[in-house]
């Protein structure tokens, strides 16, 4: 995956692991914010102040959404 987006993230050339059940997330933070990719090379724009991922995701957002760190 950052094989893929470091080489220009050809939407050609995704990469054939993304489309089985063993995909990874690419997380990408840039001066444009937070953006990720998942099972398709369409980027995923987060536009909430705060966001978390993984099974520990919804404590980690009410923490956040409290005022305390994930």
């Amino acid at each position: 995956m950052v094989h893929w987006y470091k080489s220009g993230a050809d939407v050609g050339a995704w990469p054939d692991i993304q489309k089985t059940d063993d995909w990874a997330r690419l997380i990408v933070f840039g001066s444009h914010g937070l953006k990720y990719y998942e099972q398709t090379p369409i980027a995923i724009n987060v536009e909430d102040p705060f966001f978390a991922f993984g099974s520990g995701m919804d404590v980690a957002l009410g923490a956040m959404a409290m005022g305390a760190t994930a």
